[in-house]
């Protein structure tokens, strides 16, 4: 379907028909990243947020589509009133399928018309939860930055921090830790962040992490680093005292969450990225809307 020269047969489209999949004609414009489709779709009364049976509206769409006039197509939609905050069936508005994808061009647009920053999913799940998974840093700085709630955390206890480590990105690690992210928190499987590290084979975040820990107040709170002789020495007397009676191995800070349900890498039944359109779902958007003629 090319529509690029063919805006008089759009006069004939049923802006209404729905596919088996509950997509509209403007999902498949969005889709193919038409603006001048989408615009003139809207201007017969297509709706702007209309939803697949997903939950998910052209907005959404846009962030999917690889296909670069689709940051216009995006453009189109916000300057129709295009909800930035519609939830899919799985809670993510168009701003989590940004901070997914690392698309930071849609982000930044959508935070200019105010979406919210702080939205969860139905796992709990923020954007800055997603992007830090994603090991996207760029934009989990811009979250941060447009007031991103680093402690946020989710359903199954697993803050910002667990989901940088499993980003493998240990400049965000740096980052939370400097906003006073505390690293002592456990997941519902009863893993902490370093835990994790460890379980995952980073040995650069596990020893950063670790060094934290050793040099943490009473608390928890991450403290200016010490020398490595002072970690050195800290380990020692550290391993000394789990050794004796009534000594314990589980460093100098209690766990703030318990309870041992799953594996501790979480990620809910809830949030299932199969079901994304753009996840080897494109053909389906395009096909089956048999009222559009072209």
């Amino acid at each position: 379907m090319f529509w690029d020269d063919m805006e008089s047969d759009l006069e004939y489209i049923n802006v209404s028909a729905v596919n088996r999949a509950g997509q509209t004609p403007i999902h498949a414009a969005v889709q193919q990243g038409n603006p001048r489709a989408v615009t003139i779709l809207l201007g017969r009364g297509a709706a702007v947020d209309a939803v697949d049976r997903n939950g998910l509206t052209p907005l959404h769409y846009t962030i999917l589509c690889s296909n670069p006039r689709a940051v216009r197509a995006l453009e189109v939609l916000l300057e129709h009133g295009a909800n930035v905050n519609a939830m899919d069936c799985a809670g993510c508005t168009p701003l989590h399928y940004a901070a997914s994808t690392g698309n930071r061009m849609a982000a930044e647009m959508l935070l200019g018309r105010n979406a919210n920053v702080n939205d969860a999913n139905k796992s709990g799940m923020t954007p800055l939860h997603l992007a830090l998974w994603r090991g996207n840093r760029g934009i989990s700085r811009l979250l941060i930055e447009r007031g991103a709630d680093v402690h946020a955390v989710t359903k199954d206890r697993s803050t910002t921090l667990h989901f940088a480590v499993m980003g493998n990105d240990i400049e965000a690690v740096k980052l939370l830790l400097g906003r006073g992210v505390y690293m002592g928190a456990a997941n519902r499987g009863g893993q902490t962040a370093e835990e994790i590290a460890a379980e995952n084979g980073n040995v650069e975040i596990e020893d950063y992490l670790y060094k934290a820990r050793i040099n943490a107040g009473p608390a928890g709170d991450f403290q200016p680093e010490l020398s490595l002789e002072e970690v050195i020495a800290a380990k020692k007397r550290r391993e000394t005292a789990s050794d004796s009676p009534g000594g314990s191995k589980g460093g100098n800070f209690p766990i703030l969450f318990s309870g041992r349900t799953n594996n501790g890498n979480d990620e809910s039944d809830d949030y299932d990225e199969s079901d994304a359109p753009g996840i080897g779902q494109e053909d389906d958007i395009i096909r089956g809307i048999s009222d559009i003629r072209i």
